[in-house]
């Protein structure tokens, strides 16, 4: 209750670009409303439990990684650039929580700050670096102390957005390899598909909400996520050759026909 009170005390009036951001996310609501479904898909509290589920799993889904790193020593397995991209975007997302008195955002980074701060430490001391780790570990206080007490909820949430998008984006350099060899096994299904479940929920949730800086990303985040599950199918022979959305990354990627059949040859 405290922190509650706190957070709505302390809550700044939206900005004019954010009310005008509102505005237009209100004209999407009746389609949502006329949807097959609708009656669960406006249903904050069971939107609010899959998105919070979802991003808890999508949290805990380096574990495997961390812990075959932990037994073996193989720092390789957890990349740095990927445990700084989380811990600084759950500890952005939990201040948002606070400040814009979004309980998702809140309890759902939180969680995810402490398996992150956990990924932190067990890759710190796996790699004997205790430079990174006192690093990192500054920059965090740094975050909270200079954006948690002195940022307003707009500069918190488009910085939120940028790491967001960052986290998404970063597996999407092993697409071109997977359309020219077909070999889908240096992409990750389970947390593609725990992505895109946990950027669904949050899509509906944002706009049930109208919040842009939970929707927008969120939205990017779920199509990013759907084009890694939709590779990783075509690579399985699950979908035909000439699939349209397959012909389209083709072409964004720079991938040449033949380049794809001389490796099928091969």
């Amino acid at each position: 209750r405290s922190f509650t009170q706190y957070r709505h005390q302390n809550q700044k009036p939206k900005s004019p670009q954010n009310k005008t951001n509102l505005s237009k996310m209100e004209t999407v609501r009746p389609y949502l409303n006329a949807m097959p479904g609708a009656i669960y898909l406006t249903d904050l509290p069971l939107i609010t439990n899959i998105a919070l589920v979802s991003n808890i799993m999508l949290a805990l889904s380096p574990m495997t990684s961390v812990i075959k790193m932990i037994r073996t020593g193989d720092v390789t397995c957890v990349p740095k650039p990927f445990i700084i991209a989380q811990n600084v975007s759950s500890t952005l997302w939990a201040m948002y929580g606070i400040i814009a008195a979004d309980d998702l955002s809140l309890f759902s980074s939180g969680t995810a700050e402490i398996f992150a701060f956990f990924y932190l430490v067990s890759l710190s001391a796996v790699a004997r670096d205790g430079k990174f780790f006192l690093g990192m570990l500054a920059f965090l206080v740094s975050e909270v102390y200079f954006l948690g007490f002195h940022a307003s909820e707009d500069i918190i949430g488009t910085l939120g957005v940028c790491t967001t998008l960052s986290l998404f984006v970063a597996p999407l350099g092993a697409l071109r390899g997977v359309l020219g060899t077909k070999n889908n096994g240096t992409l990750n299904y389970p947390v593609a598909f725990i992505g895109f479940i946990s950027c669904i929920a949050c899509v509906v949730y944002g706009l049930l909400q109208m919040d842009p800086y939970v929707f927008y990303p969120n939205l990017i985040g779920g199509i990013l996520s759907l084009t890694q599950l939709t590779v990783f199918h075509w690579a399985a022979g699950h979908l035909p050759h000439g699939f349209p959305s397959i012909i389209a990354l083709k072409l964004l990627f720079g991938v040449k026909e033949e380049e794809s059949k001389k490796t099928k040859t091969d």
